[in-house]
């Protein structure tokens, strides 16, 4: 079934006292094996740059930081991030 083009994942989130178990690592399989059987053929994501292991973590999946950008999106200045990941 093809649903479109292209799926943005809204919101990734470990909790700090379930993180180091591969959860992180789980739920990025079950992302893209997802998206396939959907049949999507890109998915993108935004974060901030100051989250280094969820960084690492779209980087190691096939992520690639495609934009950055100034924001006050948390109340203090940081750069977001979009991460695209082509099918």
């Amino acid at each position: 079934m093809n649903r479109g083009e292209s799926v943005q994942l809204r919101y990734f989130l470990v909790l700090p006292e379930y993180r180091g178990f591969g959860l992180g690592k789980k739920l990025m399989v079950l992302f893209t094996e997802f998206l396939i059987q959907c049949g999507y053929k890109s998915a993108y994501l935004w974060t901030t740059n100051e989250l280094h292991s969820a960084s690492h973590l779209y980087i190691k999946h096939g992520f690639k930081l495609t934009e950055e950008k100034n924001s006050e999106v948390f109340g203090k200045n940081v750069i977001e991030q979009r991460y695209d990941l082509y099918l």
